[in-house]
């Protein structure tokens, strides 16, 4: 049990969802990714913590005013 931190759970599964979706296109047979789906994959885990980074920032600055 993680103490009820479910907000990690969401983000996680958000971020699963959308990358695998977007950048999994076949069936994996050889147990990994092939170079342009993990190459996708990166990237689009790299822009998702970007974006959720800045909306943190931007709902921490809120806070502050």
């Amino acid at each position: 049990d993680r103490g009820g931190d479910w907000s990690s759970d969401v983000c996680s599964s958000d971020l699963t969802d959308i990358c695998w979706t977007k950048c999994v296109t076949g069936s994996i047979k050889s147990g990994k990714l092939d170079k342009s789906e993990e190459t996708c994959a990166r990237n689009c885990v790299d822009r998702f913590l970007d974006a959720n980074f800045l909306v943190i920032k931007q709902l921490e600055g809120m806070r502050g005013q």
